[in-house]
């Protein structure tokens, strides 16, 4: 039997019963039992009174019997007789630092960094006006927790109580996957509409996986609060003041939901970390590559002292330190190359068809996003099933080859093959695409038949079989006439 806290009694299926103690009586039980997670009634054959042994001890205990089969568990009622009890040791397990970084203990000791560099000051427009907007009503639910975070903030100086201000933005709570609260301004109404705008560029996933070219092994740095560690000056401090239901705050860090924020730390980061070889930075996340491991320590103890001297805080639970396979920027980065991970593969795969204009485009967002250079994605052959079909999709927007229904269908149909097979893609692929190929009358041809077409061959022949016959032209017209386009309708929905 198996000891369940769960469950309040001891049972035994009524088959293990009949086997093992069937000379036992069983008499009715006025007991009922549900199955967890059910409504549902558990069928008990009755209960018996059973001799149970523990050292010398005998005692005589209630034991149900469930009918049919089912395991034999031992429940609460008989722990004391037992001596059986349960106790529970809670610990705090945190990430622990490598003996090799224990010099830089001080950048993970949880507090809020402080940026010894300037502070930031953000570029108004020449014809920007100050705005202010009245505070938004918190839910009842997340108020508590919304005061508590602005007290947290007030605490450590991000934010500063004032009684007036010409500026003012509303707050939005966010609420975190642990559940606490981040508070952010939603300055697209007020701020970032006059903000002159900061142009430095990101890193591309090209970039970033060429100065990680022939690296073995991985460390990953995670800065604690990323642009709450920058101050900025007072004029922006002022500019940025939010507006909450205990009044308002001037914020004298940088915040999130500012539209040049990103471009501001980006540039900062990469001045922090200049000249360190195999060193990524992408906004709070800093990944660091060395082709050995005694190679990899020297770049990670260089990269720790500029945070350190920096005056930047990470966060220790979030760091990974000396590993073979880390994921960075939705990619699986390892000695054996990159390919993406498991859940963006699953998410192209299973993403629908696209049918219209905007969905196509939703569509390759993430597979533009996910694909790497050519030769990359060819050594992954996992990941060209999956991308095969946008592939064709990405190939045939390049290729701009359009047909409306004129004269010369055997020309679209030679393009098609001609450039499908220079780009190396599978035409039977194609079909499926023509609605990004085809317009007007040749759209309405291809909406109106429901064959699925699986080959090119097929689409091939249905295709020419109709548009070079002038009939079809005639018949198509007649069907056109017996509807109106309506006013304000595009000839496109007209058509479908």
């Amino acid at each position: 039997m198996k000891i369940d806290s769960g469950a309040s009694y001891s049972i035994v299926s009524e088959k293990l019963f009949r086997e093992k103690i069937s000379c036992i009586p069983l008499k009715p039980s006025q007991i009922q039992l549900r199955t967890w997670g059910t409504e549902k009634n558990l069928k008990l054959s009755g209960e018996a009174e059973i001799p149970v042994s523990v050292g010398n001890v005998t005692k005589k205990l209630k034991l149900l019997v469930a009918a049919g089969d089912g395991p034999a568990l031992i429940g609460r009622k008989w722990f004391n007789d037992l001596g059986i009890t349960i106790t529970s040791n809670l610990c705090n397990i945190e990430s622990t630092i490598p003996v090799q970084v224990m010099n830089f203990s001080s950048v993970f000791d949880g507090n809020l960094g402080d940026y010894k560099g300037n502070p930031v000051k953000l570029q108004m427009s020449v014809s920007s006006k100050p705005k202010f907007l009245r505070y938004r009503q918190v839910p009842f639910a997340l108020k508590l927790k919304v005061e508590a975070a602005l007290k947290k903030l007030e605490d450590e100086g991000v934010l500063r109580s004032i009684s007036f201000s010409e500026w003012a933005t509303p707050v939005v709570p966010i609420i975190k996957p642990d559940g606490s609260i981040r508070i952010c301004g939603d300055y697209k109404c007020t701020v970032n509409q006059m903000l002159c705008k900061e142009t430095y560029p990101l890193p591309t996933n090209t970039e970033v996986l060429a100065a990680l070219a022939n690296c073995k092994w991985f460390t990953k740095l995670d800065l604690d609060r990323a642009y709450t560690q920058v101050k900025v000056d007072q004029e922006s401090a002022s500019i940025l003041t939010l507006n909450t239901h205990r009044g308002l705050f001037e914020v004298t860090r940088l915040p999130f939901g500012i539209s040049t924020a990103p471009g501001i730390f980006q540039r900062m980061m990469e001045g922090v970390l200049k000249n360190i070889d195999g060193v990524i930075i992408y906004l709070d996340d800093i990944l660091i590559g060395g082709t050995t491991l005694e190679e990899l320590w020297d770049r990670t103890q260089t990269a720790l002292k500029c945070v350190q001297d920096a005056g930047l805080k990470l966060k220790k639970s979030k760091c990974v330190f000396a590993v073979q396979e880390i994921t960075f920027l939705g990619f699986k980065i390892s000695r054996e190359g990159v390919r993406p991970t498991d859940e963006k593969v699953k998410a192209i795969a299973q993403a629908p068809e696209p049918i219209n204009k905007q969905q196509l485009q939703a569509f390759l967002g993430p597979i533009q996003a996910g694909s790497t250079e050519k030769h990359t994605r060819r050594s992954h052959k996992q990941h060209i099933m999956y991308l095969s079909y946008a592939q064709t999709v990405e190939r045939i927007r390049k290729w701009s080859v359009k047909y409306n229904g004129g004269v010369d269908p055997i020309d679209f149909v030679e393009s098609i093959e001609e450039l499908a097979e220079l780009d190396d893609v599978n035409v039977n692929l194609v079909p499926r695409m023509m609605p990004v190929l085809l317009e007007d009358k040749a759209l309405m041809w291809y909406r109106n038949n429901n064959k699925q077409w699986n080959l090119w061959s097929s689409f091939k022949t249905d295709f020419l079989k109709f548009f070079l016959s002038s009939r079809y032209f005639k018949r198509l017209e007649d069907e056109v006439r017996t509807r109106l386009q309506k006013k304000q309708e595009s000839f496109k929905d007209y058509l479908l």
